[in-house]
Order: structure tokens, then sequence, then C-alpha cells
């Protein structure tokens, strides 16, 4: 079997590097690894497939034992801090970064908000090799429902970080890339005191990256 981790997780197009099967043995080889008891956080982007690798290492985490949360859509750095912030022992994005709407990837964090390491990605890929005897998924429904609060208290975080300076007359544009900050990027930099336009800031995981963003500079620039 290749190695499933990279430099940054594990990455790749949907249905071909990047599947349900695998995403499900992710999550039960996860919780297996994991001594502490205390719920795993689990984010994603926008990306419409999100939500099946989302419902897959969740069912998986189950499967092992171990309790999860759902943090829904929400920017990578979310993870580390509310893992540090809420005592969690790990936490998963569900991720392909800048790239186009066919990838998705997977990040896993360990107790410290910090990437887990190679000897951590090792025993994961470890137990996948070895077919670990995946239990049954159990017949009881998992409630997926998100955990609204966290995202609230990530926000906050942020605000924080300022202590008592503000953005009071600065006009600044933020490109959204139909990604993670549109579900927080505007309220920051307005409750910061901005003057803010966003563009690309619809949740539309078709779109995300596209002719936007990091690699697509030009819309910013000439607005």
């Amino acid at each position: 079997m290749q190695p499933i981790f990279g430099t940054d997780g594990i990455r790749g197009v949907f249905n071909k590097e990047i599947t349900y099967s695998l995403a499900y043995k992710v999550g039960y080889a996860l919780g297996l690894t994991l001594n502490n008891n205390d719920p795993i956080l689990i984010g994603k982007d926008t990306r419409i497939s999100g939500d099946i690798l989302q419902q897959a290492i969740a069912t998986g985490i189950n499967a092992s034992g171990k309790k999860f949360i759902n943090l829904g859509i929400c920017p990578t750095p979310a993870i580390p801090f509310l893992i540090k912030n809420e005592n969690l022992s790990s936490g998963i994005m569900i991720s392909a970064s800048h790239n186009p709407p066919e990838y998705n990837g997977v990040k896993i964090f360990d107790h410290n908000g910090k990437k887990i390491t190679k000897k951590f990605e090792n025993k994961i890929q470890k137990l996948i090799e070895e077919s670990i005897e995946i239990r049954s998924v159990p017949t009881k429904e998992i409630s997926f429902e998100t955990n609204k609060e966290l995202i609230n208290i990530y926000i906050h975080g942020l605000i924080q970080t300022m202590g008592d300076e503000n953005l009071s007359g600065m006009k600044i544009i933020l490109d959204a890339c139909h990604g993670s900050a549109t579900i927080c990027a505007k309220k920051v930099f307005q409750n910061l005191g901005a003057d803010v336009k966003v563009i690309n800031n619809s949740k539309n995981g078709s779109k995300i990256n596209m002719n936007c963003g990091s690699t697509h500079l030009e819309p910013l620039k000439k607005l």
C-alpha cells in the first residue's frame, strides 16, 4: 500500500485517492490509536465531498468507541485553537486548502493542537495496512448536529487577539474563495471596525478556489 500521508496530511481527488472507505478507516484507526477518551473535533470546508467524508470519518470514530464533535464548516486554524481551548483529544480538518473542488484532504491534529507527527501517521497507516478488524457499524443513528457554540468561541478568540487595537478607518477587501472563511471573515473584520467588502462569499463547494483565492489574485487586485 502506498503511503496515504503526504507533506500536509492526506490529499487527493475525491473517489479516487480519497474515498469513503479510506476516510472511515482513518477515523477508526485514529480512534483506536488515541488513549484519551475526550471527543475528537471534526471540521470541513465547503467542498461538496466534505459531507460524505465527514460522515465516513465520524462513523469510523464512533465504531472505534470514541466520541466526536461536528464543528461543521470552519477555517482550518479553528481546529487546533478549539482542541486546546476545550481540552479535546484530537481534531480532523477535511480540506484540500487551495486545490480545486474535485480535491479533498484530511489533516489530523493531536491533543496539543499540533499536526500529528510522522510516527503518529505511521501508526495509523500500519493499522489500515494490517486490515484492522473493523466492527460492524452501530445500528443506532449517529447525530451529526453542528456545534455552533464552538465556532462562536473561535470567532471571539480571533477578535480578542487584537486586544485594544481596532481597524477603524481601514478599507479592506476580502476574497473568501467560496470556502471556509465565508462563515466568519466578514463578521470578524466588521467587529474590529473595518469598512469591509467581501467577494466570492457564498458557501459554494463547486466554486471553491475557482478563479479566486491565493492562486487567482486578479479579481482582488482589480477591486
